[in-house]
């Protein structure tokens, strides 16, 4: 296991826990068991020196050390104790972890898909109150008095929220290797626009701003990896037919179906 898996592992579960997501029982079960084994092996050993006293209190009682228990152990603690052995025993914890990330990586996404809706929702309702002014531009804000202000922070938190749900679904996707994250699809994480949007808008390699994209008319949105993939084949597809795309048949099928087609 390398340093990224333990990052984006941990990623991930913080981003569970400060949304508050209802994570799935097996998911924090899982995590649980790979946390305790990493802290587990790491614990283990013993300053080399504890072992003059266990010697010496083996010897005052008249036993042989070597055959010592407490000796033993503390002998046997040393050997464990290494950066060999932590590393295997990370690895086969955090492996453990990953399957369980593979195996129920939709559901972790709806995990986290609740939280990101009330974001967006919270968000909206700040858009229609104050309208599409620039976040960044707080002495617009602070003129235009207490209620801009009051809607304002709710905006900026909800962004806040909406990014820390994203850096999960990301840490989500590195660690599990569902997904390749290119950085010219960044808004696809959060919304799903046509092709005409993506190029009326250029949003080809753009950060994913929420308050932006929602100032330019997108509604936002957090895919599952399968419906991130078809996102992207939407965008390189390029222009299509006028005739309508039945997405609920496409996401099933895992193939574009159009209206009337098969």
């Amino acid at each position: 296991m390398n340093i990224t898996d333990r990052t984006s592992a941990t990623q991930l579960i913080n981003s569970l826990a400060q949304t508050g997501a209802k994570t799935p029982v097996v998911v924090t079960e899982a995590w649980s068991t790979t946390a305790r084994l990493s802290r587990g092996v790491r614990e283990i050993g013993v300053y080399p020196e504890v072992i003059y006293d266990a010697v010496a209190s083996a010897l005052e009682r008249g036993k042989d050390p070597a055959a010592d228990r407490e000796v033993q152990r503390i002998l046997a603690s040393g050997r464990i104790s290494n950066e060999g052995v932590i590393a295997g025993v990370d690895n086969i914890a955090y492996d453990r972890f990953r399957k369980v990330c593979v195996d129920h990586a939709d559901e972790i996404v709806d995990a986290l898909r609740e939280p990101f809706d009330a974001a967006v929702k919270r968000l909206t309702e700040a858009h229609v109150a104050i309208g599409p002014i620039d976040l960044a531009d707080t002495d617009t804000v602070a003129r235009r008095g207490d209620t801009t202000a009051s809607m304002w922070a709710v905006a900026t938190a909800a962004v806040a929220a909406i990014g820390n749900i994203v850096t999960g679904w990301m840490a989500l996707g590195e660690f599990a290797d569902v997904v390749t994250l290119n950085p010219r699809h960044q808004v696809l994480r959060i919304a799903a626009p046509t092709f005409e949007q993506w190029e009326t808008h250029g949003l080809e390699g753009r950060h994913a701003e929420p308050w932006v994209l929602l100032n330019e008319g997108l509604d936002l949105s957090l895919p599952t990896f399968s419906e991130y993939r078809y996102r992207i084949a939407v965008i390189e597809q390029g222009p299509v037919s006028q005739v309508p795309i039945d997405h609920t048949r496409s996401h099933i099928a895992g193939r574009e179906i159009r209206v009337g087609g098969s």
